[in-house]
């Protein structure tokens, strides 16, 4: 069906798309510079209003770069109040499309105003935002230019007016396209969330439903073109079943091995050959092997070898911990199927991550049946990309759908994501346990399990069953366990958190049928039934004092939100909590008692529910016993952030940020140190333990990593060995590794200019792709601010890192521009393969030194000074290499990559710590000043071959 014959079935005939380029983004303050309104019909576009606009002020410079749009340009142009009749003439009553809608119909909106008109636009709306979002549910961005890029529609002359609004016209026909591909359920199912609220779009989902219950198209009224990834969590193969023979290292990796017979290019590496050894011994010996394997080494592989033949030769499992869900994807869709499928072995493999990432779709049908009570106009757009994922996904694990942005979405995802009491329980029996169900059960049962270390660690910490009593374990990206095992152990309290635990027995909309079972269940065991009553009220009582101590405490220290703080929070690290809350003893005592009272009163009913004859069901029970494990961690956590004497391995401090005029305020507690965490609950428990990374030695020595990892010499429940396994790469021919003398420190103000001039002249010269690397998001803002105006009219592709800024669009925006500059802060140090001329360039704009104000950071620094150690040389100098090299390793993924590694950050020279870093890279550094000199090196020894 085209265009022409499907869109007057759904009145779209004739359609008006509107596009503004204004002074700002605040339509209360800014004016509009270039207006423009394309009209579509039948699918084509047959007339246009575009007019620059005077806007009676100065165009903002930042503004002037975006569009091209100059003073000199809008100076003879007529005001908005001389053209905007002729626009509102044009638009008529004709439905109103554009890009985020909301923000062009509040200039239209004034544009009546300005003209003396009292009434506000009543045409229809629709907007292009929220449909990409949910039926491009998987795509990895949703500006103009992204969803223009997926349907192949030509986005020349972004940020102009017309171009803009045309673009929209023909983006919108494709998505009313597959919107209407989907069967009439679906498409109910998005209308009926929407039945007590009004939204752009409503009506596009009432025309479907209408045409298809009135031509009898239930199925769909169009055919999608729409190829949409499933992925699995649980892989399986028979393959050779009992029969399987294991396959050594060398038979596999070898000159002559299997590999070598399969795979055209194979090149055989002694280096990983021996990885995989150490490997096999470390089962089968039951021993503690930390080894550093070099980029490029194929450890994944090295390690999963020897982990199918475990699995296969004793029937237990092997579980693979990562950091990054980039290697945990990588793992589970290509590297092990790629290896089982090779090996013709029997393996069944899960990948399984915390129950807050999976999606209930009990909870899901309930927030849908209660939209009315339970959603406003934002959460009933924000949840339509759910109902569409939720149709394909195999998984239920969020970071499918992207649409849905779950972490600027988080009171809503809470609502929706798996809870206990739920998934596992009678509430989702007719899901076979949900999502989280069948893969926590196919776990119980799998040869390989790949989880996060932050699954791995809260299954240690709490012994609550996620993984299998016994098996052997790899930890991948290994240099980053202590920062999760800090995270992790990390404890708060605050107004959220305690609104969370007592949300079940207080007036949450979303709990009233827990409640209701609570009561009837209470009132049953008990004769007075006061016990349900005396729990409402200790769940009052704790908000009330939580909100009490919090707002006294503000008051104490007259905390207020600056205008700087809308996007970071205030740290301010305390000792001792007497002092803390030195005259709050009233508000505090109130706090704690509370917490004890609420405590007392679930462990009464808990009691009561257990030992009585009542069929209360395993979810309220589950429910009540996950309720009482938080309310006592609670309970204790608060006791050592504000009442109790310091101690030895606590680290509090308070995080003070703006929230709606005021202040919030959560206090904190973290571990000082997790090496004895990590050695009891994990490697005393654990024989046959590979811990691995490219980044483990500083210099040429383990002992940093194994101290904080607690594999020191005090560690004796295991042998441990340790082992360098280096890359095959041939870093000498491969890459240079240059030393910038900058002419500024890395401190001074200026910096931020200077470093944008070694960019612009860098990219200017020499056209690949280079990546930025900084430590703070200060910095990359001000370089991005000098980058802006000098790049605009060039080819080079500026991308920055802003805070909501999506890291997976980032990338996928960064393949496809062959001159895109990426300026990144800490989750690009990383985590991130981009082999080939993906990457060629990588510019260290500071030295990652962890921030010395933060307070486990400082409290560290402290402990090492008390006992006689200098902090900088045995901690902040460690550390940071382990980031420091971590950013290297980004450059030179494979033996045909090329590139260039630049250190801004002029202390690698200037100071004596300076050559520690300089010499924990494979290749020696030159010194520069001027890029003419990196022009003249790298033209003699890199980037010869064609590009292609």
């Amino acid at each position: 069906m085209t265009p022409a014959q499907f869109l007057p079935l759904l009145k779209l005939d004739d359609f008006v798309v509107i596009d503004f380029e204004t002074t700002g983004l605040d339509p209360n303050t800014c004016q509009i510079i270039e207006a423009a309104a394309v009209r579509f019909q039948m699918g084509e576009a047959v007339g246009e209003f575009q007019q620059l606009v005077n806007p009676g002020e100065p165009i903002p410079r930042e503004v002037v770069d975006l569009t091209n749009i100059t003073d000199d340009m809008v100076a003879d142009q007529p005001t908005i109040e001389q053209v905007g009749q002729e626009l509102l003439d044009f638009i008529g009553d004709s439905p109103l499309v554009a890009q985020n809608i909301s923000f062009d119909l509040a200039f239209l909106n004034n544009i009546c105003r300005v003209l003396g008109r009292t009434d506000a636009i009543t045409n229809l709306l629709y907007d292009t935002l929220p449909l990409g979002r949910t039926f491009l549910y998987h795509h990895n961005g949703f500006s103009l230019a992204a969803l223009c890029e997926f349907y192949g529609i030509g986005h020349q002359h972004a940020h102009r007016a017309y171009h803009d609004a045309l673009n929209t016209g023909h983006l919108f026909i494709k998505l009313v396209e597959e919107a209407a591909s989907y069967p009439l359920p679906i498409i109910q199912a998005l209308l009926s969330v929407q039945d007590h609220v009004t939204i752009p779009n409503k009506s596009l989902y009432q025309q479907i439903v209408q045409t298809m219950s009135a031509t009898g198209q239930i199925k769909g009224l169009t055919r999608s073109t729409v190829e949409r990834p499933v992925p699995r969590a649980i892989f399986e193969r028979d393959g050779d079943g009992p029969n399987y023979v294991p396959v050594t290292p060398g038979d596999y990796f070898g000159e002559n091995g299997r590999l070598a017979s399969r795979w055209d290019g194979f090149e055989s590496r002694p280096v990983q050959v021996e990885f995989a050894e150490a490997v096999a011994t470390t089962f089968e010996e039951g021993n503690i092997l930390i080894a550093e394997a070099g980029t490029g080494l194929g450890k994944s592989m090295a390690y999963l070898l020897p982990a199918v033949n475990h699995a296969c030769r004793h029937d237990s499992p092997v579980v693979i911990s990562c950091h990054t869900k980039h290697l945990q994807d990588q793992l589970f869709t290509q590297e092990i199927p790629r290896l089982v499928e090779a090996l013709d072995a029997p393996v069944k493999a899960v990948m399984l991550k915390g129950r807050g990432n999976y999606l209930c779709r009990t909870r899901l049908e309930f927030v849908l049946t209660n939209a009315h009570r339970l959603l406003g106009p934002d959460d009933c757009e924000k949840i339509l990309p759910i109902i569409i994922w939720e149709q394909f996904t195999q998984t239920g694990d969020i970071d499918e759908c992207p649409g849905f942005l779950s972490m600027w979405n988080a009171r809503l995802w809470r609502l929706l994501n798996s809870e206990r009491g739920f998934c596992l329980g009678n509430s989702c029996s007719r899901y076979n346990g949900c999502f989280l169900g069948p893969i926590r059960r196919a776990a119980k049962q799998a040869s390989l399990i790949v989880v996060n270390h932050a699954l791995l660690l809260a299954d240690a910490a709490d012994d609550v069953g996620l993984l299998p009593d016994d098996y052997r374990l790899v930890l991948d990206e290994a240099h980053n366990l202590q920062r999760v095992a800090t995270d992790q152990l990390t404890t708060e309290f605050g107004e959220e958190i305690v609104r969370n635990l007592t949300a079940n027995y207080l007036r949450s909309r979303y709990r009233q049928i827990f409640r209701k079972k609570l009561q009837d269940a209470l009132q049953m065991a008990e004769e007075d039934g006061d016990l349900y009553r005396r729990l409402q009220e200790a769940a009052r009582t704790l908000q009330q004092a939580t909100a009490g101590l919090l707002e006294a405490y503000v008051l104490k220290y007259q905390l207020k939100a600056e205008t700087e703080w809308k996007y970071s929070t205030q740290l301010g690290r305390y000792i001792d909590p007497h002092t803390e809350f030195r005259g709050l003893e009233t508000d505090t005592a109130a706090a704690a008692d509370a917490l004890d009272t609420f405590h007392q009163t679930l462990v009464s009913v808990h009691k009561l529910l257990t030992g009585s004859d009542v069929a209360t069901g395993e979810t309220l029970l589950n429910e009540l016993e996950t309720d009482l494990s938080q309310a006592r961690a609670l309970e204790t956590a608060f006791r050592r952030m504000a009442l109790e004497k310091p101690a030895r391995n606590d680290v509090l401090w308070r995080e003070v940020r703006a929230a709606g005029g005021g202040v919030k305020v959560v206090f904190r507690c973290a571990p000082l140190t997790v090496a004895e965490f990590l050695q009891t609950r994990l490697f005393e428990r654990r024989p046959g333990t590979v811990l691995c990374s490219a980044t483990l030695q500083v210099g040429t020595s383990f002992d940093y990593f194994r101290s904080v990892v607690g594999l020191d010499a005090s560690f004796d429940a295991w042998p441990t060995e340790e082992h360098e396994f280096p890359s095959p790469f041939f870093y000498d021919e491969q890459c240079v590794v240059l030393s910038w003398e900058a002419p500024v420190d890395v401190s001074d103000p200026k910096y931020p200019q200077e470093l944008a001039e070694l960019i612009d002249s860098l990219t200017d010269q020499i056209q690949r792709r280079l990546l930025v690397l900084f430590t703070s998001y200060a910095q990359l803002r001000a370089v991005h601010e000098v980058l802006h105006s000098r790049l605009f009219h060039t080819e080079r592709n500026l991308l920055t890192q802003f805070s909501r800024t999506s890291r997976r669009a980032l990338l996928a925006a960064f393949k496809e521009s062959p001159r895109a500059i990426l300026l990144g802060t800490a989750s690009f140090w990383e985590g991130v393969d981009l082999p080939g001329d993906l990457l060629e360039m990588i510019i260290v704009a500071r030295l990652p030194f962890a921030n010395p104000t933060e307070p486990v950071v400082a409290a560290r620094m402290e402990y090492l000074q008390e006992q006689g150690g200098n902090p900088f040389m045995e901690y902040q100098i460690p550390d940071a290499i382990t980031r420091f090299r971590q950013g290297f390793g980004r450059l030179i993924r494979t033996t045909y990559d090329e590139g260039i590694f630049i250190v801004a950050d002029s202390r690698v020279t200037q100071r004596r710590y300076g050559q520690l870093f300089l010499d924990a890279l494979p290749v020696e550094a030159v010194p520069f000043r001027y890029v003419d000199r990196i022009v003249n090196l790298v033209g003699k020894r890199l980037f010869q071959g064609d590009r292609s």
